[in-house]
């Protein structure tokens, strides 16, 4: 589990326990529930049984940086892709120590701890703005304006040195400004500047473009130091369809602010002019062509148009539809993940 992680914007995944509970609209059709539930487990829901990983997973992190400090690249790590690391429960709560250690103990590793629960967070780690290990960052999901709302006031909270936000499921339009820098002329990345950012080394096996040069994080006053943007996807009856409005407007806002930006995939619905459909049949491939209202609800047939909001969106699953963004891949981390820590950098 986690060798080698199918999520874009990471190296691996960490899995300490399995299982969750929904906590807002973008768990509905959550992913790892789904695959959780192939296998004939009840971890989920409030009733469920957290199951804790096994003793060689927890030993993974040591291996991985261990080869992390020999190449002199930090690997980025996803703590728990099968559960929220910060769920109040019974046994999370027992473990949580134990993984805390184990992170402490692996200061080659960047640490993404991603949640839907940010107002926890102060509360079950260790530390404090004045020895916060620098490579441990910390993210909250937001599906759309309302989540924001109630989460980004509690990740602003949290001395982490990379904040960011995971806006997938985009289920709606998200304006993100409020936290994050103002404009500045002087110091936004035009567009010249970042055509010409190389792949990194250690990205390009993932396909992944990062920064031949480092960027500055956002000044500490600020909340979002990296945005990451995706659709719905999973059972076609269930997935939504986000409008390519909505991440040209978060691209957009990021660009302006000099917030790295990182589009992972469009979901499972798709703005034919968004992806490749270079040798494939379209009209073939989805489902005749279908009509999808952008505002919450999805009527099918011809009769919806754009003044209406709606967008012609084909069904064609997440792989087919990739995530070029206006003929662009958005491919883009901060500073931290192009450049080992030192010693300094990462309280012992």
């Amino acid at each position: 589990m986690g060798e080698h992680s199918k999520i874009e914007w990471c190296h691996h995944t960490q899995n300490f326990w399995i299982g969750c509970a929904r906590e807002s609209r973008g768990c509905l059709i959550c992913y790892a529930e789904r695959g959780d539930a192939r296998w004939g487990h009840q971890s989920w829901g409030a009733k469920g049984t957290r199951r804790r990983t096994g003793r060689d997973i927890w030993r993974n992190p040591l291996r991985w940086d261990r080869n992390a400090q020999a190449t002199g690249l930090p690997a980025l790590v996803f703590a728990s892709s099968y559960s929220d690391f910060f769920e109040d429960h019974p046994l999370p709560n027992l473990w949580r120590p134990e993984a805390l250690d184990v992170i402490t103990a692996t200061p080659h590793l960047i640490w993404l701890l991603l949640t839907k629960r940010p107002q926890n967070v102060l509360d079950m780690v260790p530390w404090s703005t004045v020895d916060w290990p620098g490579n441990v960052w910390v993210g909250t999901s937001v599906e759309d304006q309302d989540n924001a709302a109630e989460r980004m006031p509690h990740l602003a909270r949290i001395p982490a040195p990379v904040r960011f936000v995971s806006a997938e499921p985009l289920i709606g339009p998200l304006d993100l400004t409020e936290w994050m820098p103002p404009v500045d002329d002087d110091l936004r990345l035009s567009a010249a500047e970042r055509a010409m950012l190389a792949p990194v080394d250690r990205y390009a096996e993932m396909g992944i473009t990062g920064y031949e040069r480092a960027l500055s994080l956002a000044p500490r006053q600020y909340t979002v130091d990296w945005l990451i943007t995706g659709g719905e996807t999973g059972p076609k009856s269930k997935a939504a369809p986000a409008h390519p409005q909505w991440f040209r407007d978060l691209r957009d806002q990021a660009t302006a602010r000099r917030v790295p930006y990182f589009h992972k995939q469009h979901g499972d619905w798709v703005d034919p002019s968004q992806f490749d459909s270079s040798g494939y049949d379209t009209v073939a491939m989805n489902d005749s062509g279908q009509t999808v209202w952008i505002d919450g609800t999805r009527r099918h047939g011809n009769h919806a148009t754009a003044a209406d909001g709606a967008a012609t969106c084909w069904y064609v699953k997440k792989k087919t539809a990739g995530a070029l963004l206006d003929a662009r891949l958005w491919r883009e981390f901060p500073a931290a993940a192009t450049t080992r820590f030192t010693p300094e950098e990462v309280p012992a």
